[in-house]
């Protein structure tokens, strides 16, 4: 049937007025485009949920780190001990 030469619109143009693409290429390459988008649109928002998912982990991390285990500025002070 199609493949990926006839992605081009100007080869589509001419490829139809000589008679050469039928109806169905056109139909072929409708679905292939929107098969495309669709996957290109679930990994843009998987992408960004994944990003979210990390921003939250990474503030909640670091929120509990220095609010359980009191690792603030003054655990990391050295300690002098006076004789």
């Amino acid at each position: 049937m199609s493949d990926s030469r006839f992605f081009n619109k100007q080869t589509c143009d001419l490829l139809w007025r000589y008679g050469m693409l039928q109806t169905g290429d056109f139909i072929y390459i409708l679905k292939v485009n929107i098969i495309y988008l669709i996957s290109l649109e679930v990994f843009i928002l998987f992408n960004i949920v994944f990003n979210l998912l990390l921003l939250v982990m990474d503030h909640t991390f670091n929120f509990g780190m220095l609010c359980s285990n009191n690792l603030g500025p003054q655990s990391v002070l050295p300690t002098v001990s006076v004789i």
